[in-house]
């Protein structure tokens, strides 16, 4: 009864009631109460539910009067969502750091951290922290300085009432960033490096005092300012402040490791694991253990572009293997990352390391470790008595022997676990089927950089002495260039860092801003006049604390310092001694040779040292460097095959230059030339110099370009000769340069008159050219209008006929033109025109989708082509059967017919059929997941190509090596790349590769929240979809359109629903499965922004169903990964969140909505 006495109120109230905003309420909620319910009623209406329950409840409860929905209905306030801590942090750090107002900070947020907030957002959690500011007028900028106002210094600290805002008069602290057992770790910016921001170490005061503690903080700097490494933390100072330690490195605001993986896709997951990987290899091969690997030892830091890599940090319990550095006191690590052994102090290994490893991976992998106990204590128990369980709740990429991979890395036995990174490595790779690899070697870059011994220990130590006695004394070191002042210098600061002192290293520029301080000075004086000279003596001997400067000036009455130093070269006995000491097995008699050739002096000794390197002559081991070339050798010999090798390299690379005029990157360079990139790079810089060629640099990527221009070439003859130009045509199409063709027949007929004129024999191989570069219907125009006598020639009309109906689509003239061409072929018993036939009839059968008759046409050709004598149309046959069984899923037999096709492309060598054959074998090779070997294949075919003048090829190249550098993570290079591609491609002529290259780097563009350039892309790649009407192409376009539209600052999401849905129909008419729930899966996206939740859910479920019908029939590669990008699990995911969206309508539903009996 109470329902129906509900609706004869709303009845009555509409009879009643003549304005139309309360009928239009009133009439929603009759129709709320019918068996639609109140979310459709709503929808229909196009309001939200929430605002009808509030309207509602306001009639209700006011006993259903009209007076109650004619006051102003004000939207419910909602709690602000939290935001989370790094953000907050975010905002506060840089509202201090620059004092900029609320739309300033909302805009370096978005542009430097990727982090979008709104002004109240950002006012909220500046007012939380006591750090907003109030308007001082009407438009006024809300600026604050924030270097006079005091540090929030934490609450530790503030009790002991001990730490200064700025410290050691060097480093001025900005915020706690980190908090562990001993102490807390500072974002400082560091003053004696104009400005630079670090990471402030220190240790606790009240910890200060156990020595134990204090010798594994001093053990970490040790450690870290004894490693150069890509993924290890660079360190930079070490000092003391009124019993405060500390040491500075490198900031790295990545964040958190563990949070970094839930959110990442499964490869980039795993290549950070490969990362650590090789970092322990790094450190292992130097004897070095780590000992406490676990997610908070493991930050992330930015690299170039979007590409974050991992850095290891917190080597305080790290522990040497060599006897000749000492070991912490403890080597106790982290339960339950630690090794048993290590827990038990036990003498702890390489695979010491590799248990925490394994540790790690379970956490990162399955979100929980191994054990059944959740108290610290029985975990430890469990973990030095038992074994760990196997894993469980692997994501569904990883096959079931990754558990075994596990289980092996985490056994309790030391022995039977792997015994260092490379063997977890090659186990890691098997087990996922991938080529993975330790991409930093473990061999230094640098052998004398990264030695650790000094030249000139008597003079090390007697510096040192003079510097610990803190008397206010200026030294001056002097030498000239590569007299190793530089190496003197930074032995000098790591062992006064290591006996306590806290020496500054300065730059001459910047003693004059630096304040008094008793920390010893070391400065650099390098490029100082002698008369700026004078004046910087005088300012540091007015100083009152010890200094050295070095510099390249002579000693002179002018210059009057406490004591001068004068560096001579290296001493005979001073460079045996070092080579005896760094490379083992160093015949003793090559010393002297040595140090003829370098004369004594670093810089020349590492480039000797480097070349015999490069040679083969020194090779590297897990116990350092090692000679490997005999006591026979001459090194002048070397050295002079070492400049000849790279003068043959130099010439390549001009040669390489002169047929691009895009220019090339370092790294595309090193890969042609299959060089280490580090040594080229050091190469081309000093070739630049020399004007041997151009270098330019553009967003941060270095491009090399020709240092001469080149001329274009021209095989046009100035008058037309009928045997030379047909000699030309034949011979210029057998090396498949049918640009260099269609040139020439162009210049021979420059209008339809010299066409009609031209010999037909000369007109149907020039035909043939045009056809071949891409213009069929200049072609079609150029063939005499009858059909000429000759067989042969008759056929090869009818065949320039069929490649010129096969380009414009028409089926009908394609078959009517292979008639009569394989009728003119047989007539002249021409096997290699039965080929050529045949390969294309075969075509045509396959457009038409029948494989059974493609197949007997291609095995046709290759009999006619091997019956005539021809490898290059056997090759051509080949590469076309195994393109049918790549059509058809059938992997071996196309790797079989690739193979077949190889071999006999090795005796052809045309560049048009090279380049043809790796463009397509790197495509399976991707397809299967080699990406090692397809990045090797796309090298071999950008320099083929190349030196050919193949701009597609080029373009393809450029492409597969960009989509590689993806892969990896590589954002600026694989920009860089497409670009590239992009310069050398002719829209009109290169349609394919045109649109792919701009449709991916608007597809990198709109992954980097770029939406502007990713909106011209996507248009432009529309635009040459429609105009080649290429459907597949506009889905595509439409797709990516759509994202962009949808998400940028501004959206558009009518246009983005638009282009979404017919990128949909063209997808469904198409049968494009891996678009279809792509496209299904942008559209639930766009309806959740819609507030549309229950057409969202329907779009999510759609994708999760042609996702989960369109996975079994893919490669095991690509399955994988699709496997490991965790698309399934963020449908799942959208899915669920939508399924919350809905929720709070559902309950209020349950709980407002009147009763029935």
């Amino acid at each position: 009864m109470k329902k129906i006495n509900v609706l004869g109120k709303i009845q009555n109230a509409l009879q009643t009631c003549q304005e139309a905003g309360l009928r239009y309420k009133l009439s929603l909620f009759l129709e709320a109460q019918g068996p639609s319910g109140v979310v459709a009623a709503c929808r229909r209406a196009g309001k939200a539910p929430r605002f009808y329950y509030y309207w509602w409840n306001r009639f209700r409860d006011s006993g259903f009067e009209l007076e109650a929905l004619r006051e102003k209905s004000r939207r419910p306030r909602r709690s602000p969502r939290k935001t989370p801590a790094e953000i907050e942090r975010r905002v506060l750090h840089l509202a201090r750091e620059s004092g900029e107002g609320l739309e300033g900070l909302r805009l370096r947020l978005e542009r430097e951290h990727r982090v979008r907030l709104s002004a109240s957002t950002i006012f909220r959690i500046l007012r939380a922290h006591g750090e907003a500011r109030p308007r001082r007028g009407p438009g006024a900028r809300r600026a604050r300085t924030m270097a006079a106002g005091p540090l929030p210094v934490p609450r530790q600290a503030a009790e002991a009432g001990a730490l200064p805002r700025r410290l050691a008069g060097r480093y001025e602290l900005l915020e706690e960033i980190g908090r562990g057992g001993a102490g807390l770790v500072y974002l400082a910016r560091d003053l004696g490096a104009g400005g630079a921001r670090v990471a402030l170490k220190t240790l606790a005061l009240e910890k200060a005092a156990r020595p134990e503690l204090v010798k594994a903080f001093e053990n970490e700097f040790r450690t870290l300012s004894a490693l150069q490494h890509p993924h290890l933390a660079k360190v930079f100072d070490f000092g003391a402040e009124e019993g405060l330690l500390y040491f500075s490195s490198e900031y790295l605001p990545g964040g958190d490791f563990l949070q970094a993986c839930r959110a990442a896709n499964l490869n980039t997951v795993l290549r950070w694991l490969v990362q650590i990987l090789g970092a322990l290899d790094f450190l292992h091969g130097r004897g070095l253990l780590h000992l406490d690997l676990k997610p908070g030892n493991v930050l992330l830091a930015q690299a170039a572009g979007d590409e974050r890599v991992v850095k290891l940090i917190d080597f305080g319990t790290a522990a040497w293997l060599r006897g000749d550095r000492e070991a912490p006191a403890r080597l106790l690590g982290t339960p339950p990352y630690a090794a048993p052994e290590v827990l038990l102090e036990e003498a702890p290994s390489p695979a010491s390391d590799l248990y925490s490893f394994g540790m790690l991976c379970h956490r990162v992998l399955t979100g929980a470790l191994p054990f059944a106990a959740l108290d610290p204590v029985a975990m430890m128990q469990e973990q030095i008595y038992g074994e760990a369980r196997p894993a469980a709740n692997l994501p569904a990429a990883l096959p079931e022997s990754f558990a075994d991979f596990l289980a092996r890395a985490t056994a309790r036995d030391p022995r039977r676990r792997f015994s260092g990174a490379r063997e977890a490595l090659a186990a890691l790779n098997e087990c996922l089927s991938e080529d993975f690899s330790l991409l930093v070697r473990s061999a230094p870059p640098r052998i004398l950089a990264a030695s650790e011994r000094a030249f000139r220990p008597a003079l090390l130590d007697e510096l040192l002495s003079e510097l610990e006695r803190k008397r206010s004394r200026v030294i001056v070191v002097s030498g000239e260039a590569g007299s190793g002042k530089r190496r003197l210098l930074d032995r000098l600061k790591s062992a006064l860092q290591l006996r306590g002192l806290r020496p500054l290293h300065l730059q001459a520029e910047a003693c004059r801003e630096l304040e008094d301080s008793p920390s010893p000075l070391l400065v650099s004086g390098a490029g100082l006049a002698r008369r700026e000279l004078i004046s910087l003596l005088d300012l540091l001997e007015a100083r009152n604390a010890p200094a050295l400067l070095l510099t390249e000036e002579p000693a002179g009455p002018d210059l009057n310092p406490h004591r001068w130093i004068r560096l001579e070269p290296l001493a005979l006995a001073e460079l045996s001694a070092f080579l005896a000491a760094e490379l083992a097995d160093f015949p003793a008699e090559l010393a002297a040779p040595l140090h003829r050739l370098c004369e004594g002096r670093p810089p020349k000794l590492e480039q000797a040292l480097q070349a015999l390197r490069e040679l083969g002559m020194i090779q590297w081991s897990d116990r350092g460097w090692r000679w490997s070339g005999g006591p026979s050798v001459s090194l002048d010999d070397l050295l002079q095959r070492h400049e000849a090798l790279w003068r043959e390299r130099l010439a390549e690379t001009q040669g390489l230059l002169a047929c691009t005029e895009a220019g090339l990157h370092t790294a595309t360079l090193a890969g042609i030339l299959r060089v280490d990139m580090e040594r080229l790079e050091t190469r081309l810089e000093a070739w630049s110099r020399q004007g041997l060629l151009k270098r330019r640099s553009r967003r941060g990527v270095t491009q090399y370009f020709s240092a001469s221009s080149r001329e274009a070439e021209s095989d046009a003859p100035p008058a037309l000769d009928e045997a030379r130009t047909l000699d030309t045509l034949i011979s210029l199409y057998r090396q498949g340069r049918y640009a260099a063709g269609a040139e020439w027949i162009r210049a021979l007929a420059p209008d339809a008159a010299a066409a009609k004129a031209l010999p037909a024999a000369v007109a149907v191989h020039g035909a043939r050219h045009l056809v071949a570069a891409g213009f069929p219907e200049d072609a079609l125009a150029l063939l005499p209008s009858g059909p000429p006598r000759e067989a042969g020639l008759r056929g090869l009309h009818h065949e320039v006929g069929v490649r010129a109906a096969l380009a414009r689509g028409d089926a009908e003239t394609t078959t009517a033109e292979l008639d009569l061409a394989e009728r003119a072929y047989g007539e002249a018993r021409d096997s290699l025109g039965d080929s050529r036939v045949a390969n294309l009839r075969a075509l045509l059968a396959k457009r038409r989708g029948d494989a059974e008759a493609a197949e007997a046409c291609f095995q046709k050709a290759i009999e006619a082509a091997r019956a005539g004598g021809d490898a290059y149309h056997e090759a051509m046959a080949w590469m076309n059967l195994a393109l049918l069984d790549y059509d058809q899923g059938r992997w071996s037999r196309c790797q079989q017919a690739y193979r077949e096709a190889f071999a006999r492309e090795q005796a052809v060598g045309q560049p048009q059929l090279s380049c043809k054959l790796r463009e397509n074998w790197i495509n399976l090779l991707l397809y299967l997941g080699k990406t090692e070997e397809a990045e090797a294949r796309g090298y071999e075919l950008l320099k083929i190509s190349l030196h050919a003048g193949y701009h597609e090829q080029q373009a393809a190249a450029l492409n597969v090596l960009a989509q590689i550098a993806g892969q990896r993570g590589e954002f600026a290079r694989r920009l860089a790349l497409l670009e590239q591609a992009l310069s050398i491609l002719d829209p009109a002529r290169h349609p394919q590769w045109y649109f792919q290259c701009r449709h991916d780097r608007g597809l990198l563009q709109y992954e980097a929240q770029k939406y502007a350039a990713a909106q011209l892309d996507a248009e432009a790649a529309l635009e040459i979809a429609e105009r080649r009407s290429q459907p597949t192409w506009r889905a595509m376009a439409r797709l990516l359109l759509g994202r962009v539209l949808r998400d940028r600052p501004r959206p558009d999401l009518d246009g983005a629903a638009r282009a979404l849905n017919l990128a949909h129909h063209a997808a469904w008419e198409l049968g494009i499965r891996p678009l279809l729930w792509e496209i299904d899966w942008e559209r639930g996206r766009l309806a959740r922004r819609r507030q549309e939740p229950e057409r969202a859910r329907n779009y999510f479920l759609s994708a999760r169903r042609q996702l989960e019908a369109l996975l079994p029939e893919l490669p095991p590669a690509l399955r994988q990964s699709y496997l490991r990008d965790r698309k399934l699990e963020r449908i799942a995911e959208e899915i669920r969140a939508t399924a919350q969206d809905g929720e709070p309508a559902t309950q209020l539903q349950a709980e407002d909505e009147p009763k029935k009996d």
